[in-house]
């Protein structure tokens, strides 16, 4: 089989049979123009799954009454700033079901495109099934079910989830008696930019805080459908706004973008 695309996992406590007319129904709210077709296929070795035609994306449905492996999730339940309550939730969990694009995206603004499709379709599908909690593949990202329901809205406005797109890691001093100083990275963000973003260590207020704000970059970026360039500018907006310049850093394995901000240069130079 050909490499597959852009892929979430969803978990689920039982597996009852997926009620197509419910998924229809509800992709026809979530993408009133997008045709919608479903054929159930021997796709995998004597497992049937279902190839979807959805925002002229080929998608591929695939349920199974197993886990998701823990190694696949731990690390994105251990310690989830977003949802606290998710090793809990996961633990319970006997089923999953996986969505993916059926082709390996062929450039960023493909990637986007499948993200879009997938998670429109993972939508779909939580109306049909009782979805526990949505793993987005590869990220080390775990993600509530409630929180898929403003995700159409917020895909119609070209406002990106990110937050589910993508995962990261924080790094810097954490100490108790001292100035918060943490940085994080995107885990997942190099499909739709080339890279993955950077954000170095800043005193905060919350560990959570330089999280929101390298989303609030990715969303932007994402949203131009390409490949980061060298010295780029990026402007976050909304209370958070500020200023960034894209530096290219890292290694030819892990090729890095650090966000360098010029918000405090021009306010220090003024």
């Amino acid at each position: 089989m050909a490499e597959l695309g852009v892929m979430c996992l969803m978990a689920l406590e039982t597996l009852p049979p997926i009620d197509l007319y419910t998924v229809r129904r509800a992709a026809a709210t979530i993408a009133p123009g997008a045709s919608l077709s479903i054929e159930r296929r021997a796709i995998f070795p004597d497992e049937p799954a279902m190839m979807v035609e959805f925002d002229d994306q080929p998608l591929v449905i695939h349920a199974v009454r197993e886990r998701i492996p823990p190694d696949v999730y731990d690390e994105a339940v251990t310690g989830n700033l977003f949802w606290p309550a998710a090793a809990d939730v996961m633990a319970r969990h006997q089923a999953r079901v996986t969505i993916c694009a059926a082709q390996a995206p062929r450039d960023a603004e493909d990637a986007r495109d499948q993200a879009v499709a997938v998670s429109r379709l993972a939508v779909a599908v939580s109306q049909a099934l009782p979805v526990l909690g949505l793993y987005w593949h590869g990220t080390g990202r775990m993600t509530a079910p409630d929180r898929l329901s403003t995700t159409p809205r917020e895909i119609e406005l070209g406002f990106w989830p990110v937050d589910i797109w993508l995962g990261y890691v924080t790094f810097g001093t954490d100490r108790p008696g001292e100035p918060l100083v943490v940085g994080a990275r995107t885990n997942g963000a190099t499909p739709f930019l080339g890279r993955e973003l950077e954000l170095p260590p800043e005193r905060v207020a919350e560990k959570i805080e330089p999280i929101r704000t390298l989303f609030d970059a990715a969303r932007v970026l994402i949203g131009q459908g390409a490949p980061l360039s060298d010295a780029q500018v990026v402007e976050t907006p909304g209370k958070r706004g500020r200023t960034w310049q894209v530096e290219f850093a890292g290694s030819r394995q892990a090729p890095l973008a650090r966000l360098i901000d010029l918000t405090e240069a021009d306010r220090s130079s003024g």
